[in-house]
């Protein structure tokens, strides 16, 4: 039994051959999406 040290791909993945345009397009929603910052202020202490 041969012991692969390296993940395998899955056979249904395909390359996009997206372009330059294409994937800064996708990186910058990625962007968007995931920087929203908490903006409330943290409470000083916690009610009783």
């Amino acid at each position: 039994m041969q012991i692969l040290l390296y993940p395998r791909t899955d056979p249904l993945l395909k390359e996009l051959n997206l372009t330059k345009e294409e994937i800064q397009s996708i990186a910058a929603f990625l962007k968007a999406a995931t920087a929203t910052k908490y903006r409330m202020n943290r409470p000083e202490s916690l009610p009783r």
